[in-house]
């Protein structure tokens, strides 16, 4: 039904009284703080969001350079870099018998010869390579067992390297040999004449395995 008071000249004057009121000043200006610091509290959120992930992807890029980076950048490398040569393969054969003497190769780094190991151990060499890294000449002979296992010898030229963190300290035959596990590896380190020499084996070649053919070298042809 329609209502009697819409053709009323009054009620169209109060209607229009009532829309061209406009809010009081005060509260024109606190509707106006409230939205200001809404779009501030978006705005600083939005930035701490940002900054999050950049921090993150920095740390993680960060830790990636650090694996990629040239050891030499940052001086000598270290026995871990030195045992992921084993990851590579052989770019030449192996290494003929010594002989001068058999119970040793006929091939040497830094004046450090590399072992036959012979009958003592079921190792024979299988292939060589020799690499830079860190600014050090390394060789690395490679040695495999009937099982189909393989294994990574390596001797680094120049001084010697620092001790791998977190290694378990054995000295047998008078050589100080350092033993740790590194994923799937087992890792010895120990140095001869001044040099490090680092193996790294299957994680199933046992620690003392590990060391007797560190201290091998010393043993009497």
């Amino acid at each position: 039904m329609k209502d009697p008071m819409h053709d009323d000249p009054a009620y169209d004057q109060i209607r229009a009284a009532i829309a061209s009121v406009e809010a009081p000043h005060g509260l024109r200006e606190r509707v106006a703080r409230e939205r200001d610091r809404t779009q501030t509290r978006r705005l600083v959120v939005r930035r701490i969001k940002l900054s999050g992930v950049l921090a993150g992807g920095a740390a993680v890029l960060g830790a990636v350079l650090a694996l990629l980076a040239p050891s030499g950048s940052g001086g000598p490398p270290s026995s871990l870099q030195v045992a992921a040569l084993a990851s590579r393969a052989p770019v030449a054969a192996a290494p003929a018998v010594d002989r001068a003497n058999p119970r040793l190769l006929d091939v040497s780094e830094a004046g450090v010869p590399f072992p036959r190991w012979s009958e003592r151990f079921p190792w024979k060499a299988s292939g060589r390579r020799a690499d830079t890294i860190g600014g050090r000449q390394t060789t690395t002979v490679f040695y495999a067992a009937s099982t189909g296992q393989r294994l990574a010898y390596t001797i680094v030229g120049g001084a010697a390297l620092k001790w791998p963190a977190g290694s378990r300290t054995v000295v047998h035959n008078h050589v100080e040999v350092h033993v740790l596990h590194q994923g799937s590896r087992v890792i010895a380190v120990w140095r001869q004449l001044g040099h490090t020499c680092v193996i790294s084996a299957p994680e199933s070649v046992p620690d003392g395995t590990m060391v007797d053919l560190a201290v091998a070298p010393t043993y009497a042809a």
